[in-house]
Order: C-alpha cells, then sequence, then structure tokens
C-alpha cells in the first residue's frame, strides 16, 4: 500500500491485478506507448497496463480508459 505499510486485506485495484500478472509473467519488458489516456508513464502500475493491453489481457473501458484506480 506504500513504502511501510502492508494491506493483505485490501480490495484490489485493476492497477494492482495487471502489476501482479506482470511480475507473475517476470516483468517482461515494455516500451510506453500510451494505450490509455488515464495512465501515465513512470507510474508503478505503468508498465504492467501496457503489458497486459498489449497481450490482450485487459481492453479497458473505451474512450481509451483503463481505470487504474477503480477497485
Amino acid at each position: 500500500m506504500s513504502d511501510d505499510r502492508f494491506d493483505p486485506y485490501s480490495t484490489l485495484t485493476r492497477g494492482m491485478v495487471v502489476t501482479i500478472l506482470h511480475r507473475l509473467e517476470g516483468t517482461p519488458d515494455i516500451s510506453f506507448r500510451g494505450v490509455f489516456d488515464d495512465v501515465e508513464p513512470g507510474i508503478w502500475y505503468s508498465e504492467a497496463v501496457e503489458w497486459a493491453a498489449s497481450e490482450r489481457i485487459v481492453n479497458g473501458y473505451g474512450d481509451g480508459l483503463f481505470g487504474p484506480n477503480i477497485r
């Protein structure tokens, strides 16, 4: 949840889920292209979202939105 806080009972966000999947796959390299308007480069989930989209695991909500913080 932060650098010094772990919350195992928290509800996962969409950003968390794709980050877990990305890490389970060994954190494959991906170049950030900005597939979704609401995912900025350099955020902890950015590369995972791009990877999940490139693997067709996620496709967002339409209108260029992914909703990384939606639980």
